[in-house]
């Protein structure tokens, strides 16, 4: 079950506190289930005020990198790591978030996009996002890009930093 994901679209302005109230009691729900990581970056004041630069609301990606990391003597101990940049909306920074320990992900979308004409290419904005538990008892982490892309990625943590530009 998501909260704000699917209804996004479709959003009567009357019930969006609704929306981001039940979201917030959910995370508190799960709170101590989250890695402090996670927990933080779906919790933090700014994450929906989308006047704050931190804000992942109408960013780009910038890039997105799936690593295989290996250990082992025949480098049989493998692990998905996910890397993902975001330039932030107002343009003065970047969201860099790290998957680790990558259960499953999918992603779909249209990356070339309709709606902006045939000069703008790739996925668009991104719209709004939910960190969840998956019923793995792993982090969930779901984006919808504008161009209707939908990203799911299960991962064990998710680790975040914002850094400005110089």
């Amino acid at each position: 079950m998501n909260f704000l994901i699917d209804k996004f679209g479709t959003w009567d302005a009357s019930n969006v506190e609704e929306y981001f109230k039940a979201y917030a009691e959910y995370l508190e729900t799960v709170r101590s289930s989250l890695p402090d990581s996670a927990f933080s970056f779906a919790a933090a004041p700014w994450h929906y005020q989308f006047q704050d630069h931190h804000c992942p609301h109408d960013g780009w990606v910038e890039h997105m990198k799936v690593w295989e990391l290996a250990s082992g003597e025949r480098k049989q101990h493998r692990q998905i790591q996910i890397d993902l940049r975001v330039l932030g909306a107002f343009h003065d920074g970047y969201l860099d978030l790290r998957y680790k320990n990558v259960r499953s992900y999918a992603l779909s979308g249209q990356p070339h996009g309709n709606h902006h004409g045939p000069t703008r290419l790739g996925h668009g904005d991104w719209l709004i996002d939910e960190v969840r538990l998956s019923e793995n008892h792993l982090v969930l982490h779901e984006i919808l890009f504008s161009d209707r892309g939908r990203w799911l990625i299960e991962a064990s943590d998710i680790l975040w930093e914002w850094k400005p530009l110089n």
